[in-house]
């Protein structure tokens, strides 16, 4: 395992410190990494993040799946403290229009965040992430990039 991240010349640690909060839309970040031919490690997805950086909150937002599966897999999410946030499943018939409202609350979200002060890192892969959303965080980053950091072959 590495023990400084360097991305393009860029040193992670350098851009955060302090208190940090990481945020992961699970849907998203299932769907960027699986159409790759990966899948995430979880513990060492924690690990990268609590490296370089006072780690204070690890969010995993989720469809509440009733399924044995799913819910075993939440359980040992939170084994390895991350904090599980379910919200029932919404249908919706309009997948286009669904996804402007789903990117435009991120941007949201993201420059409230920086009005306050707060940095903001988007993770994702360039076929699913939304223009806006790299032109409103501080650095946008590949995870393809660092699939040696948290990824490994399906």
């Amino acid at each position: 395992m590495l023990t400084k991240f360097v991305y393009n010349n860029f040193m992670l640690e350098k851009f955060v410190t302090g208190k940090a909060a990481v945020l992961i839309d699970a849907a998203n970040l299932s769907k960027s990494v699986e159409g790759a031919g990966f899948k995430v490690n979880y513990r060492k997805l924690r690990r990268f993040f609590q490296k370089d950086c006072n780690l204070v909150y690890l969010g995993f937002y989720t469809v509440a799946f009733s399924s044995k599966v799913h819910q075993e897999f939440l359980k040992a999410l939170k084994a390895k403290q991350y904090t599980i946030v379910t919200k029932p499943l919404k249908v919706i018939w309009d997948h286009k229009n669904s996804q402007e409202v789903h990117k435009a609350n991120f941007d949201y979200l993201i420059r409230r965040l920086n009005e306050r002060g707060k940095r903001v890192l988007v993770f994702s892969t360039r076929f699913h992430v939304a223009k806006e959303l790299i032109g409103s965080c501080d650095k946008y980053f590949d995870i393809l990039k660092l699939k040696q950091e948290f990824l490994t072959k399906r």
